[in-house]
């Protein structure tokens, strides 16, 4: 009998392994067996790889929202004059967000907001670029949800319908454009491209504008949309990327010139090295370029004829194929995946001449800035540059002749660097009310 129950458990077990293996296969292969399941079954596949990367990210003596400090790093203040950062990132535990306005010159924390963590990602840390408000409120995304906290830190509002992410921007009516994916099953997917009769996972961008005050969305427009609509298939259906236009940031219009107008916008995708300005009003691309950068972030408007992007000078396309093909493969060997990077590059379009050239290529240069992913640059009105250079948890202010400062973002107890989420600088600041 014993004989008989142990071979009933071994056809048992192998059944049920071959019916997992089965379903595996079957989604993989693009099988429409499971419906909107398909997702769930391949989570259940990998759930021994999270389990164990839940584990190396609790064991791990550098984590994912802490970065290994530069020993041969020299700190350098010698700004000409008071100057603001909102920096965020995670408290050594990563139990909060850390939000602190600083005065870069005195090193004087002006003041710090603490929001505790309501949900644990260990795959990586989201950009959260905080806005300050006049009343000392801030506007925040944390792993993919909205919040607005107080002077206090006391939470007034979130949004969690959509999966923000990135850059946060004010337009003329002083309303915030985010980018977002849809928060749409447990892989996130919410949209499919067919390619030759085979369905492929397909993870959409969209704009969204945010109501400040309320948290509430009042536009919001879907990127391959956009594309389709203005007749730029190619950039849809040319090549398979599961996150394939990954907006990093929207740049609202706030004047009139010969070449956009108030309530444009610019966008930057970084899986298509693509920069376009878009026109919510008639739902037109006024003017797109690809090519001209690699995996870009962050495009500012720098004058009447001309926009600034930070190139990261790099295809992450591959790297990010190499880690979907690997996924189960130990973590540590996907990390050590590298581009073939020097230095970011600072660039320049001019409207006017239509051309690209890169500045700040003597700055950039000298302190060796070259950041694969993130990445933000601001022109100060002085003249200088503000630039962060993310995965080496490091900001640079200078120009071609000098660097008048530069910081690690070490911690307090100069084991690690915080992860930066996106610095935002100010000349001047709200006055504080007691």
């Amino acid at each position: 009998m014993k004989i008989v129950k142990a071979l009933a458990v071994i056809v048992l077990t192998f059944a049920v392994l071959s019916f997992v293996a089965f379903s595996v296969l079957h989604v993989v292969s693009h099988g429409q067996m499971f419906g909107r399941a398909s997702g769930l079954v391949i989570d259940f596949a990998n759930f021994p790889r999270l389990a164990k990367d839940a584990i190396h990210a609790m064991t791990s003596p550098i984590r994912h929202y802490q970065l290994p400090v530069d020993r041969d790093f020299e700190h350098v203040n010698n700004l000409p004059q008071d100057l603001y950062t909102l920096e965020s990132y995670y408290s050594p535990d990563a139990s909060h967000l850390l939000i602190r306005l600083v005065n870069l010159k005195t090193n004087e924390v002006i003041h710090e907001w603490r929001h505790k963590r309501e949900r644990s990602v260990i795959d990586g840390v989201v950009s959260n670029h905080p806005v300050l408000l006049d009343d000392y409120s801030v506007i925040f995304n944390l792993e993919r949800v909205l919040y607005k906290i107080d002077a206090n830190s006391n939470l007034v509002w979130k949004n969690d319908t959509w999966n923000f992410h990135h850059s946060l921007e004010f337009d003329h009516e002083g309303n915030l454009w985010v980018p977002a994916t849809f928060h749409n099953g447990s892989k996130d997917i919410n949209s499919r491209v067919v390619s030759y009769g085979t369905r492929l996972d397909y993870r959409d961008n969209v704009i969204t504008k945010v109501d400040p005050a309320t948290g509430e969305v009042l536009y919001s427009k879907a990127v391959s949309e956009m594309l389709l609509e203005n007749n730029y298939p190619g950039l849809v259906y040319g090549f398979w990327q599961y996150d394939l236009v990954h907006v990093n940031d929207i740049q609202p219009v706030m004047t009139n010139t010969k070449y956009w107008q108030i309530g444009d916008v610019f966008l930057s995708c970084r899986n298509i090295h693509t920069v376009f300005l878009y026109r919510p009003s008639t739902g037109k691309i006024i003017w797109l370029r690809t090519g001209l950068w690699a995996s870009q972030h962050d495009v500012d408007i720098a004058d009447s004829t001309s926009i600034t992007i930070f190139d990261n000078n790099v295809n992450t396309n591959y790297y990010d194929q190499i880690r979907w093909i690997n996924k189960d493969e130990d973590p540590e060997k996907i990390r050590r995946v590298v581009d073939p990077i020097e230095v970011n590059v600072m660039s320049r379009y001019d409207f006017a001449t239509d051309s690209a050239y890169s500045f700040a290529t003597e700055l950039v240069a000298r302190e060796k800035i070259g950041t694969r992913s993130q990445g933000i640059f601001t022109a100060l009105s002085n003249g200088l540059y503000f630039i962060e250079e993310t995965d080496q948890g490091k900001i640079f202010i200078g120009n071609d002749q000098e660097t008048v400062y530069k910081k690690q973002f070490i911690s307090e107890d100069s084991t690690f660097l915080y992860y930066p989420g996106w610095t935002r600088v100010y000349e001047q600041i709200p006055t504080k009310k007691n």
